[in-house]
């Protein structure tokens, strides 16, 4: 079983900012803060304003400006790439397409379709609701049995029209009221879930798949791929 961070689709993997990194970029945006926003002298690099420098920065003062570039530079060079590492990994959380930040907050919560593993949830069984196409006969079987020993309650479906000699297979009739009372049905069970599993078997996604799936992102669910899944431009 795949650990949580495979439960969401990831647009952009940065590498991680260290305590270090954090630590300077801090430092860098108080010394620009101190000059652009008080009109201060920069804070020296210990964080700590020093009684020996001047009380305000003046921006015509060449001692000043050297100063100010120094100790800018200084920062800058503690942590080589850190500037980097912490403002693409900011924004790789906060690529709406990552899913890990809620988009309709305007303070940092986890996005819905995280949301079974606060600490409410921790520890209960996740809810899977397994998607694709009922051709796929074998591989709802499998992901079934997988997921069941996982831990997790499994959500499928019952019958399987497009599956070929099976005994809910293509020899079973339907009506299309029937049809579109089963397609609600799956819709219904997406709802319980706590994640969806999309069987895209060989990377098909159908019509009614598809649609499941889009449902299922309007309603923040988790959602993971049997197979990867190309990103579309």
């Amino acid at each position: 079983m795949s650990d949580d961070t495979d439960m969401k689709e990831i647009g952009l993997r940065m590498a991680k900012a260290t305590p270090e990194d954090l630590e300077a970029a801090i430092l860098l945006n108080g010394m620009l803060s101190d000059v652009f926003e008080d009109d201060q002298f920069p804070r020296g690099l210990d964080g700590e304003f020093s009684e020996s420098d001047p009380d305000y920065f003046d921006e015509d003062d060449g001692d000043h400006l050297r100063a100010l570039y120094r100790r800018l530079r200084e920062v800058y060079r503690r942590r080589p790439g850190g500037m980097n590492r912490v403002i693409w990994g900011m924004d790789t959380i906060m690529n709406p397409a990552n899913r890990i930040v809620d988009p309709d907050k305007d303070h940092l919560v986890p996005h819905p379709a995280i949301r079974w593993v606060d600490g409410e949830q921790k520890g209960k069984p996740r809810v899977v609701c397994l998607c694709g196409s009922t051709r796929f006969f074998p591989q709802f079987q499998e992901a079934n049995f997988a997921e069941t020993m996982a831990g997790n309650i499994v959500l499928s479906v019952g019958f399987y029209p497009h599956a070929v000699g099976e005994m809910h297979g293509e020899g079973v009739g339907i009506t299309p009221d029937q049809k579109q009372g089963l397609d609600e049905l799956h819709l219904r069970k997406i709802d319980l879930a706590d994640e969806v599993l999309i069987l895209n078997v060989g990377g098909y996604i159908g019509e009614s798949t598809a649609r499941e799936l889009a449902y299922a992102y309007e309603r923040g669910k988790a959602v993971r791929f049997l197979q990867p899944q190309p990103e579309c431009d």
